[in-house]
C-alpha cells in the first residue's frame, strides 16, 4: 500500500508540474507585451493594466490547478478559456497598431509554416498524412490535389519507378482544408495507398509533397510558405508463400510479448482430459492447426502443442490471425534459409547478447544483456504475421525516446533463444504488479532459466539478422587482435585505432541501413541512444575519433 502511494505522489507531483508547465505558456501574450514594452511603445498606464492581467491570470490558472472537481479535460477546457479572454483583455489595452506589432513579434511571417507527419495504418498498405499550420490561431491554409505529388525513393534515396505505388485514397476531396482540433490546432488529414505487388523486399522511402495556398485570416493577405513534405521509411519484407489461414497445418508461435503470469488459464484446453492450458506451457512453443471441425457458431481447432502429450482445442469464432496467444507463423525463401543454417546452433551477437524475457511473472517485460564473448543458443527464427511493426535500425541498446533510424515494417522475424545458466544481467525494467520488482528481476537474473520462460528478439530480415548474430566466436576469428583491443570490446569501449570490425563487436553496427560489408565501406558509423546519438570515425579503416554527448 505505502509503494503504491508513494507512486500516487510522485505521478501527482509530475501531473502537477507538467500543468504549471501549461499554465506558464499560455500565459506568453501579457509576457511577450512586457518584454517587449519598449518596441511596442506601451505607455505607463498600459504597462500597469498589462501587469494586473498578468496577475489575475496566475490566480485563474492557479485556482484551475487546486481545483480536484476538474479532471485533465476540463482543465485543458480551461486553460484555453483563459488564454482566449487574456488575448481580448490584452488587446483592449492595445491600440490597433500596437496589436499588430505585437503579433509580428510573437508570429514573424518566416516562421509561418505547415508541417506534415505521416503514420501508417493498422498495415504497411494504408497511411495518413496530419498536416498541421502555425500559428493556428492566424494562418489560413488549403492544399489542392492536383497539387499533390506521392513519391518513393530507395535506400540510397534515388527514385524508385518500377517498385511500390502510391495512390490518394478514393475519398480525397479536390480541395483539402484545415479544422480546428480540441487542442486549438489547425490540423488536416490525407489518406493514401501502397501497392507493394510490383515491389522487391527492401528498405524504401514514402513522401508526401504539395503545395500550400495560405493566407492570413486577420488581414487576407497571402503568405508565401515552402511545399509541404511529409516521409516515413519502411522495410517491405519478402512475400510469404501464403497469408494465415484456419487450415490444417498452419502453424503459430506462442506470443512472446504477452505480459501475463505463466500460471494464466487460457481459453485452450486439452482434447482428452478437458483441462485448461497455461499461458507458460504455450508461451514460444509452436502449435500447429490439424483440423477445424464447424460449429453451429464458429469452430473448434485441434492443435498439436509442442512439448505437450496429446492434442489441444479451442473454440472460437476468430480467424487465425486473431487467435487468443497465438501469432501465425508464415513461410518464405529467406526465413528458410536462415532457419536451415542458424537453428540449434551457437551464436555471438555483436556488442554483446541483448534479448527480451518471457517472463513468468505477469507485468514484467525485461531487457538482458551480457557479454560479447557469451554466446547463445538460438532455439528458432520465425517469420510471423504482423501487419505492423516499429523497429530501428542498429542493434544498440534502446534507452527511450524517438530513434532517427526508426522505421516501419511488417511481418518481422522473431528470434528464440535458449536462457543459459548465468552471465546475463538486466539492462531495462517494465514492471505492473503487486510484488517489488527490484527483487524479481534480481532472481531472475541470478537463475534465468528458473524464472524466465524464453529470450527473444525482432528483427526485420536477413540483413538485420546477420548484423546481430555470428557463428564465430570474435575471439577466435580474430586471434590476432592485440590485447588492448581484446580488453576494449569486452567492455563495450571504441578507442583509437580500432578495426570496423572492432567496433561492431564493441558497440554493435551503426545505426544505417546496408549489409555488414557495407557498412565496412563507411568512414562514418552513426549511432542512436546507446544511451545517446553519437559517431564514429574512421580513416583507412581505422578509428580516428569518436564524438559523443556529455550529460549536463
Amino acid at each position: 500500500m505505502k509503494r503504491n502511494l508513494h507512486y500516487l505522489c510522485i505521478v501527482t507531483l509530475v501531473l502537477y508540474c507538467l500543468l504549471s508547465v501549461v499554465c506558464a505558456q499560455a500565459q506568453f501574450i501579457t509576457q511577450w507585451a512586457e518584454e517587449n514594452s519598449d518596441k511596442l511603445g506601451l505607455t505607463p498606464d498600459q504597462k500597469t493594466r498589462i501587469e494586473a492581467i498578468q496577475k489575475d491570470l496566475e490566480k485563474q490558472y492557479r485556482n484551475v490547478l487546486d481545483d480536484s472537481e476538474f479532471n485533465s479535460n476540463e482543465r485543458k477546457t480551461k486553460f484555453r478559456e483563459i488564454q482566449e479572454s487574456e488575448r481580448a483583455r490584452v488587446n483592449e489595452i492595445l491600440t490597433p497598431a500596437q496589436q499588430r506589432k505585437l503579433k509580428d513579434l510573437m508570429y514573424p511571417k518566416q516562421q509561418w509554416t505547415v508541417s506534415a507527419y505521416i503514420t501508417s495504418g493498422s498495415d504497411l498498405a494504408h497511411y495518413t498524412v496530419r498536416f498541421e499550420g502555425y500559428p493556428s490561431k492566424y494562418l489560413s491554409y488549403e492544399i489542392r490535389k492536383q497539387d499533390i505529388e506521392l513519391n518513393v525513393f530507395d535506400a540510397q534515396g534515388k527514385p524508385v519507378s518500377d517498385g511500390p505505388q502510391l495512390t490518394l485514397a478514393p475519398d480525397v476531396p479536390d480541395v483539402i482544408k484545415p479544422t480546428i482540433d480540441e487542442d486549438g490546432i489547425s490540423m488536416c488529414q490525407v489518406e493514401f495507398i501502397l501497392d507493394r505487388k510490383t515491389a522487391k523486399p527492401g528498405f524504401y522511402t514514402i513522401q508526401f509533397k504539395a503545395g500550400i495556398n495560405a493566407a492570413d485570416t486577420e488581414t487576407n493577405e497571402r503568405v508565401s510558405l515552402k511545399d509541404v513534405i511529409g516521409s516515413l521509411r519502411v522495410y517491405l519484407t519478402p512475400q510469404p508463400d501464403e497469408v494465415p489461414a484456419l487450415r490444417p497445418g498452419q502453424r503459430f508461435i506462442g506470443t512472446p510479448w504477452e505480459q501475463v503470469s505463466a500460471s494464466t488459464v487460457t481459453k485452450y484446453r486439452d482434447l482428452k482430459s478437458n483441462k485448461p492450458i497455461s499461458w507458460g506451457e504455450i508461451a514460444t512453443k509452436i502449435v500447429t492447426l490439424k483440423r477445424v471441425e464447424p460449429l453451429d457458431v464458429g469452430h473448434r481447432l485441434i492443435f498439436e502443442l509442442e512439448k505437450h502429450a496429446g492434442q489441444i482445442y479451442l473454440e472460437t469464432e476468430n480467424q487465425a490471425p486473431d487467435l487468443p496467444y497465438l501469432t501465425p507463423l508464415l513461410t518464405e525463401p529467406v526465413v528458410r534459409a536462415l532457419k536451415s543454417r542458424y537453428e540449434g546452433k551457437q551464436v555471438w551477437c555483436y556488442g554483446g547478447p541483448g534479448a527480451q524475457c518471457v517472463s513468468a511473472e505477469p507485468g514484467m517485460a525485461i531487457s538482458l544483456s551480457g557479454r560479447v564473448d557469451m554466446p547463445l543458443r538460438i532455439s528458432r527464427i520465425e517469420r510471423v504475421y504482423m501487419p505492423r511493426m516499429e523497429l530501428a535500425v542498429g542493434n544498440a541498446t534502446f534507452i527511450g525516446g524517438e530513434r532517427e533510424s526508426a522505421f516501419i515494417t511488417d511481418n518481422p522475424l522473431v528470434v528464440i533463444l535458449d536462457a543459459p545458466d548465468k552471465g546475463l544481467e538486466f539492462s531495462a525494467l517494465s514492471y505492473v504488479g503487486n510484488n517489488d520488482p527490484e527483487e524479481a528481476a534480481i532472481e531472475l537474473v541470478s537463475n534465468p532459466r528458473a524464472h524466465c520462460l524464453g529470450l527473444w528478439n525482432v528483427v526485420s530480415d536477413s540483413w538485420d539478422f546477420e548484423r546481430q548474430y555470428s557463428l564465430s566466436n570474435p575471439f577466435e576469428t580474430h586471434s590476432t587482435w592485440p590485447e588492448k583491443m581484446r580488453e576494449a570490446v569486452l567492455s563495450g569501449e571504441v578507442v583509437d585505432g580500432m578495426t570496423h570490425e572492432m567496433v561492431a563487436w564493441a558497440i554493435g553496427w551503426p545505426s544505417i541501413y546496408g549489409t555488414k560489408s557495407e557498412m565496412l565501406a563507411l568512414d562514418d558509423w552513426a549511432y542512436d541512444n546507446i544511451p545517446f546519438q553519437g559517431h564514429v570515425y574512421f580513416k583507412d579503416s581505422l578509428v580516428i575519433n569518436q564524438e559523443w554527448p556529455h550529460l549536463p
